[in-house]
């Protein structure tokens, strides 16, 4: 017996999710990936200006409290594990 459209209440929902999915996706996972790697590497080399311009400055009382150390390395860390395995993607195909 053939299941009517009653049956599956989503099933006209479900194929908008996948043509909306097919017309939204530009690149494929491990590109994405990379696209964050490059997102988190120019966040680290913001932080690292910022520190260099903060450990230069001829006052250090007007000196704000940021950890752009922490950020640098948080950031350039994450970077690069997502190059890693963006890369790893992007040439398994």
């Amino acid at each position: 017996m053939a299941k009517g459209a009653a049956e599956y209440p989503f099933a006209a929902e479900c194929v908008m999710q996948a043509a909306t999915h097919d017309f939204a996706t530009f690149a494929s996972e491990a590109e994405l990936l990379l696209l964050y790697a490059m997102f988190c590497f120019a966040l680290a080399g913001v932080a690292a200006i910022a520190e260099r311009k903060r450990a230069k400055r001829k006052t250090a009382d007007a000196v704000g409290f940021m950890p752009w150390i922490g950020i640098f390395f948080a950031s350039a860390f994450i970077g690069a594990g997502l190059f890693v395995m963006g890369v790893k993607g992007v040439l398994a195909g």
